[in-house]
């Protein structure tokens, strides 16, 4: 097994760090799910070294793997939150993530997670459409405080990944095609309650092309770049997440990932940020199961568990072949 943090012993027996995970299964019961701290750790300093020569900010999204230890980690880190929820915007809070570092993206904000992130003094909300800019500047007009806002872009690309978690095209519900985000940018810059924050952008997951991200990335700093020559504030560039995880080989590609952004964004003074998530946790933890039964048919044999759907969700999802160890 290849994974770091995890490793069989000389009984042949699989421990996480220092621990057993039988041990462990025995005291708590099964479906369990187990991390290693000290490959998030890995991870996460991984990606910021490969970051270092950058102006960039690590938000962990929570999309990822909210259990508070591995948040509370994170926080230690030094890592801000990508959160898509009032709930998730709790969690991130109660473990001392900085509300300078949270960056509240998704689609569907209520009016009551808007004014919680308000209140909160988080750093931004990545808005996605029309009505929710409308629905922000009556909220800011209302309350007489500033909103910080970024306009997320869709800049219509299609990435080589699973078709369900594949965000940049014009055909998904996330983000606005790039003229309605300049117009709606001209809109925000001239309101009393608003702080234009810049541009947020966001094409899928699972994706190891970094021609792929260099696109996007180029595609988003040329609309900064044509706001700013029309005398607009656009401080910051959300670069969002996506970065793949080959999960057969424990492989992720920080360092090409970290390359790539530097290259495009080194010589503009844009401040940068970016919302890993199943690449900082994904290859640090494991689900353990007992088996029940033993099912034999006339073409396949099963081994019946304690897991379910809930358990095995991306096989369910996006046709994933759950890697057994």
């Amino acid at each position: 097994m290849n994974f770091k943090g995890f490793k069989y012993k000389s009984n042949n027996e699989l421990f996480c760090e220092h621990i057993s995970l039988k041990d462990v299964s025995e005291e708590y019961g099964t479906p369990l799910y187990i991390y290693s701290g000290e490959s998030i750790e890995h991870s996460y300093k991984e990606l910021s070294k490969s970051l270092s020569e950058t102006n960039t900010e690590i938000n962990f999204a929570l999309k990822a793997n909210s259990t508070l230890g591995v948040l509370s980690l994170l926080a230690k880190l030094g890592a801000g939150a990508d959160i898509v929820s009032g709930g998730e915007m709790k969690k991130a809070l109660y473990v001392n993530i900085d509300p300078s570092k949270i960056v509240f993206s998704g689609v569907g904000k209520t009016t009551e997670e808007i004014e919680l992130a308000i209140r909160s003094n988080i750093k931004q909300i990545n808005a996605e459409s029309f009505p929710e800019i409308d629905n922000i500047i009556r909220i800011a007009n209302e309350l007489k405080v500033r909103v910080p806002v970024a306009i997320r872009v869709n800049p219509d690309i299609k990435v080589k990944t699973h078709e369900k978690i594949a965000t940049g095209s014009n055909d998904t519900k996330f983000g606005l095609p790039i003229k309605e985000a300049v117009e709606i940018y001209k809109k925000i810059s001239n309101e009393k309650y608003i702080t234009t924050m810049g541009l947020a952008i966001h094409i899928g997951s699972q994706i190891f092309d970094m021609n792929e991200f260099r696109l996007a990335y180029e595609n988003v700093l040329s609309i900064a770049n044509s706001l700013r020559e029309e005398g607009m504030d656009v401080p910051n560039l959300d670069l969002g997440g996506g970065l793949g995880v080959d999960y057969q080989n424990a492989s992720i590609n920080f360092k090409d990932y970290g390359k790539t952004i530097r290259e495009v964004f080194n010589t503009y003074d844009y401040k940068l940020s970016i919302e890993p998530g199943r690449s900082l946790v994904a290859n640090s933890g494991v689900l353990v199961t007992k088996i029940i039964y033993i099912k034999n048919s006339e073409r396949k044999n099963f081994l019946i568990v304690d897991g379910a759907m809930n358990d095995f969700i991306r096989p369910t999802l996006y046709n994933v072949e759950p890697l057994i160890k």
